[in-house]
């Protein structure tokens, strides 16, 4: 295929989808989605969710055979032949769409007025000796009109910015930094690496930080009956960052999961003498602990996490909270920020939506005063969008340890600086040679 004619303003020409296996370990497959550009490049995007154990009502989960139906029925009308001259207009294309769907949703029981009990109901009913059987539940398929899945609109999102930045010549950060006016990145983002208990620690020095994940719902299996057990191995941790002379630089981040909520009853004051004694454990190294507990909805969960802060000032405690939970929307992360109800809030990229959502969202953060900890799929464009919007901190999914994430987003961010830099180098020494 022949090379568009110079002047000619590149285009998409055609979009392409496919299965493919997903990183993330769940199981749930993922979409691979590409752009072609003038019928004679492609730029490739990746549909690939990080499911949240808190799914909102009015998401439904992440298929990869419904995704590619929705992308051919609702997506490729309104992208063919759009230009690619910048990102954003693109991305709010993708944003505005919406798919109808038919879904099933419980039926609203009728209630029917009581006409009186008659002797014989009254006689057999203090005879019975079985509870009466409850109807079974009625349920409706009704069609809803709603926004395309966040992770279809990320994917499709990483393929349209990898595009503008082909055509334009591009790393995908610079072009994230033009169009949202950020400074262009000089410095890496810090690093967080996941673990598990019993794991060897071969900490790189571009980690900052160790998280562990607690699991399962059954607190006194995964804390102990008192919370004795998650201290004792935040205990040893600690032990063990102190005698590698790491402790300095060293943050442990602890996800909680909610499970210091369950054991006390979402108790602030209980939750909040816990947090003490992780605190206690973890010292000298500072400590995060992300969702101490988990409330039914935004609201609560922002009114229980600013209660427990204003307990942390009380008390001058360094241990800083996180907020993961109940985050699925760009209100939600304006929200909890604008509260500031935690230290640092947990984005996960792919349940934000497009990129232009997830960059919204985290200058929200920074506005507010709000840390930030950005999580992706250890990819390269992860790291790229990092390197734009510098997070305080960079992960992979926290329930996948090891660090072969560790290097993906390290040697991406260490290629992109280098590059950037070169750039800049050969400019400045061109307008040397001009003023010359």
């Amino acid at each position: 295929m022949s090379n568009p004619p110079l002047g000619k303003l590149s285009a998409i020409t055609s979009i392409l989808t496919l299965p493919g296996l997903s990183t993330t370990g769940q199981g749930v497959g993922a979409i691979l989605v590409g752009i072609v550009i003038d019928n004679s490049e492609i730029t490739w995007g990746t549909c690939e969710d990080i499911p949240a154990n808190d799914l909102p009502d009015f998401q439904s989960p992440f298929l990869v055979d419904e995704g590619i139906a929705t992308i051919k029925e609702s997506v490729v009308p309104f992208l063919i032949g759009q230009k690619l001259t910048s990102f954003r207009p693109l991305a709010t294309v993708i944003e505005s769409l919406r798919e109808t769907v038919t879904i099933s949703k419980p039926k609203p029981r009728s209630e029917k007025r009581s006409q009186g009990i008659s002797r014989r109901a009254i006689i057999t009913g203090f005879l019975s000796t079985s509870e009466p059987e409850a109807a079974p539940a009625l349920v409706e398929q009704i069609t809803v009109e709603r926004p395309i899945h966040p992770t279809i609109r990320h994917g499709l999102s990483q393929a349209l910015a990898s595009a503008v930045a082909r055509v334009r010549g591009l790393t995908v950060a610079e072009v994230i930094a033009e169009e949202f006016e950020l400074p262009l990145p000089s410095t890496a983002v810090p690093l967080q690496m996941p673990i598990q208990r019993g794991q060897s620690l071969l900490i790189h020095d571009q980690v900052s930080a160790l998280a562990y994940t607690v699991g399962g719902t059954d607190p006194e299996d995964s804390i102990g009956p008192d919370g004795q057990q998650i201290q004792h191995f935040i205990r040893q941790l600690q032990e063990r960052l102190v005698e590698s002379g790491q402790h300095g630089q060293i943050t442990i981040h602890l996800d909680a999961g909610g499970n210091l909520g369950r054991l006390y009853g979402n108790d602030a004051g209980k939750v909040l003498g816990a947090l003490y004694g992780l605190e206690q454990a973890a010292s000298p190294c500072l400590i995060r602990v992300q969702d101490p507990l988990i409330m039914d909805d935004l609201d609560a969960q922002i009114k229980a996490l600013s209660q427990l802060r204003d307990y942390l000032r009380m008390r001058r405690m360094s241990l800083q909270l996180v907020a993961g939970a109940k985050i699925h929307t760009l209100d939600d992360v304006r929200a909890i920020a604008r509260a500031e109800a935690a230290h640092m809030l947990h984005l996960v990229i792919p349940r934000l939506g497009t990129i232009q959502e997830l960059v919204l969202a985290i200058q929200a953060c920074q506005s507010y005063g709000v840390g930030i900890l950005l999580e992706g799929t250890s990819s390269t464009f992860t790291a790229q969008i990092a390197l734009a919007t510098q997070p305080d901190i960079l992960t992979y999914p926290l329930d996948r340890p090891g660090d072969g994430g560790v290097a993906t987003f390290h040697d991406e961010m260490a290629r992109t600086l280098a590059w950037l830099a070169k750039k800049e180098s050969s400019l400045y020494r061109g307008r040397q040679e001009i003023q010359e």
